[in-house]
C-alpha cells in the first residue's frame, strides 16, 4: 500500500480532490450529517465539477441540467458537511457566491475511527453512485495527481533533473519515505534497478478490504504518475500487504538513458 502519512494524504485526496474534509470540525459531525452530503449521485457530479476550480451555482445547475434551487440544496449539504467552501465576489455590481472544494486537508488529529469509516464511506459512495468502472477510473486518475505531485516535491527538494537508482534510495526511500513513518528497508540498489520493502502500512484495514480498488488502482496510479514525472523509471509491485503479503516490496527499473543524475 501507498506510504502511511501519504496514504492519509491519498485518500484523504479524495478529500483532497474529491472531498476533503476540515478535521478541526470533524468533531463536530455526525456521521449522518457526512452519510447524507454524499448520499446521492448528484453530491458526487457536483465534486466532480469542482475538480476543476470553484464555479457558481448557476453554472454548475446548467451543467448538471437540474434547476437552481435543487443545486443550493447539494451544495447546503456538502458545506454544511465542511466538505465545500462558499466565498462571495462582486462582479459588475452582482453579487455572486462561488463554490470549491475544502482547501483544509486531512491532519494527524483525525480520529483514526471516523477517518477509516469516512474513507470507507467515500469508497463505497464512488462504487455506488458512479459505478465500480468509473469509480475504478477516477482513483486511478486521483492516484496519477499524487504521484505527480509527490515527484514534483522531490524534483524541487533534491534540484535533480534526472533520477538513478541510488539518488532515488537515497532521497525517497531513506528520505521521504522515512520521513512519513513508512519504515522502507532497502533490498538491493544496482546500476539499473533498486528494490525496496515497505514495512508500515496503517491503512492495511482499508487495503485488505478493497485491495482492487485501494492496491491494484489507487497506489499503482500512484506510482505510476511518480515513474511519468520523474522519467526513465518503471516500478513493479513484488509483495503487497492488502492482499496478504507481510510487507509491501518494490522493484524500481531504469532505461539506461535516464539513470544519470544531474542537478539544476
Amino acid at each position: 500500500m501507498w506510504l502511511e502519512k501519504d496514504f492519509g494524504k491519498a485518500l484523504s485526496h479524495l478529500l483532497d480532490s474529491v472531498v476533503q474534509t476540515q478535521v478541526s470540525s470533524w468533531v463536530n459531525l455526525s456521521k449522518a450529517a457526512i452519510a447524507k452530503a454524499l448520499s446521492s449521485e448528484t453530491s458526487w457530479k457536483v465534486l466532480e465539477l469542482l475538480l476543476a476550480g470553484e464555479l457558481e451555482a448557476s453554472e454548475i445547475s446548467r451543467t448538471l441540467g437540474v434547476k437552481p434551487a435543487l443545486a443550493k440544496r447539494y451544495l447546503k449539504r456538502l458545506i454544511d458537511s465542511k466538505i465545500l467552501n462558499a466565498r462571495q465576489e462582486t462582479s459588475s455590481g452582482q453579487v455572486r457566491t462561488m463554490y470549491s472544494l475544502a482547501a483544509t486537508g486531512v491532519s494527524i488529529g483525525f480520529p483514526p475511527k471516523n477517518y477509516l469509516f469516512l474513507s470507507a464511506a467515500i469508497i463505497n459512495g464512488l462504487r455506488s453512485s458512479l459505478g465500480e468502472d468509473s469509480a475504478r477510473t477516477l482513483l486511478y486518475d486521483i492516484g496519477l495527481r499524487i504521484g505527480e505531485d509527490l515527484a514534483h516535491t522531490l524534483s524541487s527538494r533534491t534540484r535533480l533533473t534526472s533520477w538513478g537508482p541510488q539518488a532515488y534510495v537515497d532521497h525517497f526511500v531513506k528520505g521521504l519515505l522515512q520521513e512519513m513513518e513508512a519504515y522502507p528497508e532497502v533490498i538491493k540498489v544496482g546500476r539499473r534497478q533498486a528494490i525496496y520493502e515497505q514495512l508500515n502500512c496503517p491503512m492495511q484495514d482499508l487495503a485488505a478490504k478493497y485491495p482492487g480498488l485501494m492496491c491494484d488502482i489507487l497506489d499503482v496510479a500512484v506510482r505510476k504518475g511518480m515513474d511519468n514525472k520523474l522519467g526513465g523509471m518503471e516500478t513493479k509491485v513484488l509483495k503487497c500487504k492488502g492482499h496478504g503479503d507481510s510487507v509491501c516490496r518494490f522493484a524500481v527499473a531504469w532505461h539506461s538513458k535516464k539513470s544519470n543524475v544531474s542537478k539544476k
